[in-house]
């Protein structure tokens, strides 16, 4: 009964979340987390940590939604969680293009490469709008240029999926 416990407390939390009520979220989050770790459950206390650090980006804490996401990025690509990985990778360098008080040069250095990601996450719209807008806030034109680019042709492809289906 703990794993369905744990994800009832999950739930409870993304809901609070949506209404706003991000302390009782955060408390809801990190007693799922226990219970998930108490059950021996190796993915869901990673995917606890990418919810949370969702949250809290959305709440503006950029420096505590960055820290479970260096965690977990890598052991959600190392169990084949694409999705949840590339998410974690994006919103890392979603918070890392927020935090204005990073000088240049080290915001270079903390902001993920999308080389990085797994493959195919650079090539998605969300992954492309990222490298361009890391890019225009590193000062590459041209980079950044090629990635609006490239995002604009997904955002096209997306749209006349849409037409074809209706």
């Amino acid at each position: 009964m703990g794993y369905e416990a744990a994800k009832t407390l999950a739930n409870e939390a993304t809901a609070y979340g949506q209404q706003g009520k991000t302390v009782q979220a955060l408390e809801r989050f990190a007693k799922a987390r226990e219970i998930f770790e108490r059950e021996k459950n190796l993915v869901w206390p990673w995917l606890i940590d990418l919810y949370q650090a969702l949250l809290l980006f959305h709440e503006g804490r950029y420096f505590e939604a960055r820290r479970p996401l260096r965690r977990g990025r890598c052991f959600l690509r190392s169990v084949s969680a694409l999705r949840e990985s590339c998410l974690a990778h994006l919103l890392l360098a979603r918070i890392a293009l927020q935090v204005e008080i990073l000088p240049q040069r080290k915001r270079r250095q903390t902001s993920p490469s999308l080389a990085e990601t797994p493959s195919g996450a650079g090539s998605c719209l969300p992954g492309t709008l990222a490298r361009g807008q890391i890019a225009q806030a590193r000062n590459e034109r041209t980079a950044a240029h090629q990635a609006y680019l490239e995002a604009r042709k997904a955002l096209e492809a997306l749209r006349s999926g849409c037409k074809a289906k209706s």
